[in-house]
């Protein structure tokens, strides 16, 4: 412990010498779960970056050689003990990983188990990283509400838990996927809420970039006008904070085609250019995808069909680039609105593709599920009526929990004349 919390001048080396250490401690005392849990947790360490995890090859998907024998161990410890930590360092090393996620997921329905009456918030939010990548959306929304819960008492004690604007964050996403609106919104509102009270506190994905999720989680739902009345203050001077808050507004002006501002889109684009050379480096890659969407969906709402698609490929291609983090930097998977393009052009091939390709990213989720079936449709003499029906029945169960039927993979870039579902349904609530 000395060595793995000492301050050295070079940082990395000192790390490398605390990992080094341990494997020794380990070779002495290999049947130890707590020394298998620090060993472990220190090589997974030593693979990770401000940007996301690197355990696996990004062109092949293998486990690099020593995440594989970290794996291994863990593998075991959990296999042969209730160890909380070794659970914990499963499911994170699984993960990033499309082919061993779900390896994890009796580790994560153990943890569920194991911590639902208590208030070990984090090992009760840890089970929603596994749920995430193996389709179980809903069950990562309980798992967040027990871990928001936990955070709660510790709040009332004047206490600080550990990262309650990392489980918020966690709960927006998983929610959105769920197509549980009501929880998205309300958790958007409580991570921004934590962000006012403690604008300098790194938590989550950070003040800078949590802000805005309260808005492009109204924007996955259809709450435009939502969006465009929410104040432009921001508690410090956060330029991506700023960036990302003209994206939103400029998708907001786009998404319901019935009503498009494209001089007003325009601006905001501009804005979001403007701000982009004020950017840390570290947001880069989210800076990208906001221009090219925001770019994209001006080009759609002006009938540039190529430009449309150009720019959300190049969108996916950045986002698919990034190293693995929960839960995911950006507000959406950007294949659901290409697919959601290509259908509107009625290129059912590419968009057939397109959702089964974020299928394997996001197993199970309602929009992708929507849009492949919508592309099957329109492919009769390749899928037969039963290869149809099994789809809708898969988006049946990947859709219980939502609040509306799923009209649209992606609504920022539908095509229906009328306002969506989904913003009917808010716009109703907003009167009564």
């Amino acid at each position: 412990m000395a060595l793995g919390y000492k301050t050295y001048s070079n940082q990395t080396l000192g790390f490398l010498a605390y990992r080094e250490s341990l494997r020794a401690l380990h070779a002495k005392l290999p049947d130890d779960m707590d020394v298998v849990a620090l060993y472990t947790e220190a090589i997974m360490t030593s693979r990770c970056a401000p940007d996301g995890y690197h355990f696996y090859d990004a062109r092949t998907g293998a486990a690099l050689p020593d995440i594989r024998a970290a794996s291994d161990l863990l593998r075991h410890c959990v296999d042969t003990s209730p160890h909380p930590f070794c659970r914990h360092l499963f499911i994170h090393i699984t993960e990033p990983s499309r082919s061993f996620a779900g390896d994890s997921s009796s580790a994560a329905d153990a943890l569920m188990a194991q911590y639902r009456g208590t208030q070990a918030q984090h090992l009760q939010h840890m089970p929603a990283h596994t749920y995430l990548r193996t389709g179980r959306y809903h069950e990562a929304v309980v798992a967040g509400f027990l871990s928001i819960a936990s955070d709660a008492t510790f709040l009332s004690h004047e206490r600080l838990p550990y990262g309650p604007a990392h489980n918020t964050a966690f709960q927006v996403y998983v929610a959105c996927m769920s197509g549980e609106r009501a929880v998205a919104l309300r958790s958007a509102d409580h991570l921004r809420s934590i962000y006012a009270a403690a604008p300098d506190r790194q938590d989550g994905p950070g003040p800078e970039q949590g802000w805005h999720i309260w808005r492009t989680t109204r924007l996955r739902f259809g709450a435009w006008s939502d969006v465009l009345s929410d104040s432009d203050k921001i508690p410090r001077n956060w330029p991506y904070a700023r960036l990302l808050g003209h994206y939103a507004k400029g998708m907001a002006l786009l998404g319901d085609p019935a009503h498009v501002d494209l001089a007003g889109a325009r601006v905001y684009l501009s804005a979001v250019q403007n701000d982009t050379q004020n950017v840390v480096a570290r947001y880069s890659g989210l800076v990208l995808v906001a221009n090219f969407t925001l770019s994209s969906a001006i080009a759609h709402r002006s009938g540039e069909t190529a430009g449309t698609v150009e720019l959300l490929r190049r969108a996916v291609e950045e986002q698919t680039s990034w190293a693995y983090g929960g839960p995911p930097a950006w507000h959406l998977p950007m294949r659901q609105c290409l697919g959601e393009v290509l259908l509107g052009l009625r290129h059912a091939e590419d968009a057939v593709e397109t959702f089964s390709a974020d299928l394997v990213e996001f197993p199970e989720n309602m929009y992708s599920l929507y849009g492949l079936r919508e592309g099957m449709k329109l492919l009769p003499e390749k899928y037969p009526r039963s290869a149809v029906a099994e789809v809708t029945e898969r988006l049946s169960n990947a859709s219980q929990w939502a609040e509306i039927p799923v009209s649209s993979a992606c609504l920022p870039f539908s095509n229906r004349t009328a306002i969506s579902l989904w913003s009917q349904n808010i716009n109703q609530e907003k009167h009564q």
